[in-house]
């Protein structure tokens, strides 16, 4: 039984197309991943995905290439990122372990499972980017 179908979807600003996911139920139609986490009481699965919806995903998007094999959606690899920081996790393979067998990280990710070298081919230009800013 999955918990996710994948799909490849089109980004609304820049037309090319992400990998994610679609929730499905986890106990035969019965329970889904959001009511199991809710009765659970994990909250920052939530707290994390309403953070990642509020935000506009098109410089991430247009960042990367246009041609090739579709890469995961940016909004569901900082949600990875921002899921595993608030759970005390920083190493890229402890990121990767996460994202395959926490269900609140299942849940922010949309499913996506990226392994270590992915999350790193993520991180890297936001890194440089950020190194380069001006420090106060």
């Amino acid at each position: 039984m999955a918990l996710f179908m994948r799909k490849r979807e089109p980004s609304i600003h820049t037309g090319r197309q992400f990998v994610t996911a679609q929730h499905l139920p986890v106990l035969e139609r019965v329970l889904s991943l959001a009511d199991y986490l809710r009765q659970m009481g994990k909250r920052s699965a939530f707290i994390v995905a309403d953070i990642l919806d509020e935000q506009d995903w098109t410089p991430f998007e247009r960042q990367s290439a246009s041609t090739g094999r579709a890469p995961y959606s940016p909004h569901a690899m900082m949600g990875i990122l921002l899921y595993g920081i608030m759970k005390g996790h920083c190493s890229l393979r402890e990121l990767e372990r996460l994202a395959r067998f926490d269900l609140g990280c299942i849940f922010v990710s949309q499913g996506i499972t990226p392994d270590h070298a992915s999350l790193g081919r993520f991180i890297i230009p936001l890194w440089m980017e950020a190194s380069s800013l001006p420090k106060p």
